[in-house]
Formats: structure tokens, sequence, C-alpha cells
């Protein structure tokens, strides 16, 4: 990383990532296009760590998610947990979110 001369203050540092990202002829939007995600969860991984977002933007610029935010990754390009053993997708879902109806009313019974 000592070819790069990155800004450490993470405001600096969003500026940063956005301008190497217009620089190689893309946006952050186009980014969120290609990965299905809305344009506030490429914003979040300015101040919460986001490891698929991040990992995206460091491919993106060419860089390891730790070169960018070295407090967020270890140099082993793992993320820090906060919340250890969390999967960063999770595809199955027990809990009701509300989308959908659930089938556990009591039927009517008519006399």
């Amino acid at each position: 990383m000592s070819e790069i001369d990155m800004p450490t203050d993470p405001d600096s540092r969003w500026e940063w990532i956005k301008y190497q990202l217009r620089v190689r002829g893309t946006s952050m939007a186009e980014l969120a296009r290609r990965l299905q995600v809305t344009d506030r969860a490429i914003r979040n991984a300015k101040k919460t760590p986001y490891p698929r977002i991040e990992r995206s933007l460091a491919d993106a610029l060419d860089l390891s998610p730790a070169d960018i935010w070295p407090e967020r990754w270890t140099a082993d390009g793992s993320p820090h947990r906060q919340r250890p053993g969390r999967a960063e997708i999770n595809t199955s879902s027990s809990k009701d979110t509300g989308l959908y109806s659930v089938g556990h009313c009591k039927a009517v019974r008519s006399t």
C-alpha cells in the first residue's frame, strides 16, 4: 500500500473511493446495479462494516479491503467481526418478517 496515498479520515477516504471509481469509468450506482443492491447499501459501507460491499469496492479499485479499511479487516483478508459466527449472507430466515402470511391462525369452527 505504500504507493497509494489514501486518506485516513473516513469522510475523505470515502471521497477518494468515489473519485477512484470515476477515474476507472464506473460509479457507486453502477456497482449497486451489478450487485443488485440499493445505492443505500453501498453508502452504508461508509460508516458501517459491510464485508460484501467492501470486497466489491476493493475489487473495483484493484485493492484488497484491508488496504482501504485496515481498521475493519485483518492482514489475512478476513473481516473483523463485531458479531463472530454470523454469516455474511443469510439465505434461510426463520423469523417472521411480515412479508408472507403465517399459517398458524386458529380455524373458526362453525356449529
